[in-house]
């Protein structure tokens, strides 16, 4: 995902699982523009020859090298503390997710070393569905176990508060306020491109005052992955178990029907993935999350009320982020316009 601003919020606080040695109060942030591949490996040596590092993804402000058995991410634009917090957390609640084996925040060039999760993603064209739907179902369940955590705030992860803290919150103060507070923007953006009609952008505000009450009902903010989608999940490919949860930097804390959301609009899309597009050859496997996850009864009603503006929310945000490598139209960006449009997505 691209870089977020994440404003201050209230003064509520979560006790911080762990905490990296030598973890500065502050750290620096820079803007490099563009990282240099070589300067990045070089700086990573310790993990891998630079001849052996190879590059899983890249931006102007990110890159992540698989170096055997670690994947490195490197840059500015994640927080990397409040990722890795997230990734001991969730072990800790048993959900599997990678260990943490270094990070440095004030290096000239960040960096976030996690273990290399076994297992093949559930896009992998080679699994086979049977074992993709037993794999989806386990992560549903994995996915309940994960919200079962309180956590306070809501929205993305307060980055200021957990640079002085070490302490992972929300950084808005209710759920209707943090949803207001990203969606609106993100509606005035593709408006300006003319990826939207300002009509077409009116509706989605229209279903976001319509759900105002429903939003404003929800007090509690839960542990959320933010982003688990058919790349993000990994299973053994021999009997489909969920090996790992991995890409924690879109953590998050609020209505777990969110991240339900999230994971429905990664499963619905015919291709996944703004850096690099991945093609899904497995039908929707959102059913068979939802049959893991066993939702309570109130979970159950709030995605009946709230499912759909929370997908059109999720497309808007994710077609901001314009189009994929080389160009490749965003898959979110058509999905909402054939959802305003009143059509169903083939």
């Amino acid at each position: 995902m691209a870089h977020r601003e994440r404003p201050r919020s209230g003064d509520r606080g979560a006790r911080s699982l762990w905490r990296p040695s030598g973890f500065p109060k502050r750290c620096r942030h820079y803007d490099f523009g563009v990282i240099d591949v070589r300067e990045a490996a070089a700086a990573i040596c310790q993990f891998s020859a630079a001849a052996d590092l190879v590059v899983i993804q890249r931006a102007h402000d990110h890159i992540v090298f698989d170096a055997g058995n670690t994947i490195v991410k490197c840059g500015t634009r994640d927080e990397f503390g409040s990722e890795a917090w997230a990734c001991e957390r969730a072990r800790s609640l048993g959900v599997p997710a990678p260990a943490v084996v270094s990070i440095d925040r004030s290096a000239p060039i960040p960096h976030l070393a996690l273990s290399k999760v076994a297992g093949v993603p559930l896009c992998d064209d080679h699994l086979p569905l049977e074992l993709a739907a037993k794999g989806a179902r386990e992560a549903g369940a994995l996915l309940r176990q994960l919200h079962d955590l309180e956590l306070p705030g809501f929205g993305w992860a307060d980055r200021e508060h957990f640079e002085r803290t070490g302490e992972v919150r929300g950084k808005s103060p209710s759920w209707a306020e943090e949803i207001s507070a990203e969606l609106n923007p993100a509606l005035e953006e593709l408006v300006s491109r003319r990826a939207l009609a300002p009509t077409q952008a009116d509706r989605v505000r229209h279903q976001m005052r319509a759900a105002t009450r429903d939003l404003e009902a929800i007090t509690e903010g839960r542990f959320l992955h933010g982003d688990l989608g058919r790349m993000h999940v990994l299973v053994d490919p021999e009997h489909g178990g969920v090996t790992g949860f991995i890409d924690w930097g879109d953590v998050q804390v609020g209505d777990p029907v969110w991240d339900l959301a999230i994971t429905a609009c990664h499963l619905a899309s015919p291709s996944e993935g703004i850096l690099r597009v991945h093609h899904a050859r497995q039908p929707d496997l959102f059913p068979q999350v939802i049959e893991g996850y066993e939702p309570a009864p109130e979970i159950a009603e709030r995605l009946k009320m709230l499912g759909s503006f929370y997908l059109a929310y999720r497309q808007a945000w994710v077609a901001r982020l314009g189009p994929g490598q080389g160009g490749v139209p965003n898959p979110s960006l058509a999905m909402l316009l054939s959802k305003l449009a009143g059509t169903t997505e083939t």
